[in-house]
């Protein structure tokens, strides 16, 4: 959360660039899948903090699915 907010991004506007709904992007803020209180798979939660890392480094990329935008 802190970083997003250091970054001046809304979690609509992370969602948009690394290709989560924004309900995904609370979930991994908060380390923890609101409805099931289940923790974040460990995976899926290094993916997320990749995707975080490359809008931080400018870095493009496309991953399958997922492409991270920077504008």
């Amino acid at each position: 959360l802190a970083w997003r907010k250091s970054q001046g991004l809304t979690r609509k506007q992370l969602a948009d660039r690394i290709g989560y709904c924004v309900s995904a992007i609370q979930n991994f803020e908060n380390g923890y899948n609101n409805v099931t209180k289940a923790p974040i798979n460990p995976n899926d939660m290094k993916r997320f903090r990749l995707c975080c890392a490359s809008i931080a480094g400018r870095v493009d990329f496309d991953w399958g699915p997922v492409t991270i935008r920077l504008d």
